[in-house]
């Protein structure tokens, strides 16, 4: 019971007035939510998509202009060290490396690519990839300069969050 005893009175003694403050304490950086358009290349079908999916030329242009949405933005936010950057299509890993090397640069101590938020603009290719052809290839709706896009897209919504002002 001696230590029972003991334990009570040191609960007893952090209890007492002054012990806490009023305010909880403030986070290392504030919460920042911002969004950044992707400037999207014109839609196209990869060069082999209508051969994979046994489609006439005209019929994979119209899949694609309905299918791939004529607008897209990078949600991003950070919650102190962290920024999470969310990508409406599926970029390559070595893509979502480099989003997160752009956030390490600007002083996150973790930068995580997430992809599929707000909708989904098709996979997301370095040119080389596009060009290689493939199944990621042929769900590509914006050509192989969207890789590019989507960088610069992730860049400026990352300067946002990096900066205090958030601006």
């Amino acid at each position: 019971t001696g230590d029972s005893e003991h334990r009570l009175a040191q609960f007893e003694t952090a209890l007492q007035p002054g012990q806490f403050s009023a305010s909880p304490p403030r986070p290392v950086a504030p919460f920042r939510f911002v969004q950044e358009p992707i400037s999207l290349p014109p839609k196209s079908p990869h060069p082999t998509f209508a051969q994979a999916y046994g489609a006439t030329e005209g019929l994979a242009k119209m899949l694609v202009d309905r299918f791939a949405p004529q607008v897209a933005t990078v949600s991003a936010f950070r919650l102190g060290k962290t920024a999470i950057v969310g990508t409406p299509c599926e970029p390559t890993s070595e893509i979502g490396r480099s989003i997160a090397l752009i956030g390490r640069k600007l002083g996150f101590d973790w930068t995580l690519v997430v992809p599929h938020v707000n909708g989904w603009a098709g996979y997301v290719l370095r040119p080389d990839d596009y060009r290689r052809r493939g199944y990621e290839a042929q769900l590509s709706f914006y050509g192989e300069q969207m890789g590019e896009r989507l960088v610069e897209a992730c860049t400026v919504a990352l300067h946002k969050l990096a900066k205090p002002d958030g601006r």
